[in-house]
């Protein structure tokens, strides 16, 4: 539905799983009739809440990275091969074209060129997509409910699923955490 469900009494362990929930790669979680996944799809950096519950000082953490600074992948090059099932798809569309007996041109040239583009991976077009809506919600959640201190760590190398780079990222988050602090007298 979209609606935001806030745990603050119960389960911690059914809470915090509900939390991680993220689609396609953990089960959702029921919990009072109600499919749980995670709430930072509609609410990345939940300020607003926070000062629903009464915070008096707010100090939101965004790690959502800048829309142009998301993970290059080193620059290396991500390009695609057509694999096996790729081309039974390929063939299959191009079937069932003819059987139509149509002239989509656009749809032919298209299927013809595949192996030629330089196409981002499944896992780098996941990436972005989640990204950039996370990212205008965490923009948007910054800038109507302005928290008394925003910790925003440069991690533009780590992906979604880069765990593996956790010390790392907690590192450059410490220290960003305590540039914010000192900057701010705390």
């Amino acid at each position: 539905t979209g609606q935001e469900i806030v745990f603050n009494k119960g389960n911690l362990v059914e809470a915090m799983r509900a939390s991680i929930s993220v689609p396609v790669i953990f089960q959702p979680v029921i919990h009072n009739n109600q499919i749980l996944v995670d709430g930072g799809l509609v609410n990345p950096l939940p300020i607003n809440i926070a000062s629903k519950m009464g915070a008096e000082f707010i100090i939101a953490v965004n790690v959502m990275p800048s829309l142009n600074k998301t993970n290059t992948n080193n620059g290396k090059n991500n390009n695609v091969r057509m694999t096996a099932f790729t081309q039974e798809i390929k063939s299959a569309m191009q079937k069932k074209l003819e059987a139509l007996n149509l002239d989509y041109k656009w749809i032919k040239k298209l299927l013809a060129n595949k192996g030629k583009y330089n196409i981002p991976g499944f896992k780098k077009v996941l990436n972005q997509s989640v990204y950039i809506t996370q990212r205008k919600l965490a923009r948007l959640s910054i800038e109507l409910y302005r928290p008394d201190i925003l910790i925003e760590p440069d991690i533009p190398f780590a992906g979604f699923f880069d765990f593996y780079k956790a010390k790392e990222i907690i590192d450059i988050g410490y220290k960003t955490a305590q540039d914010a602090f000192y900057d701010n007298n705390l």
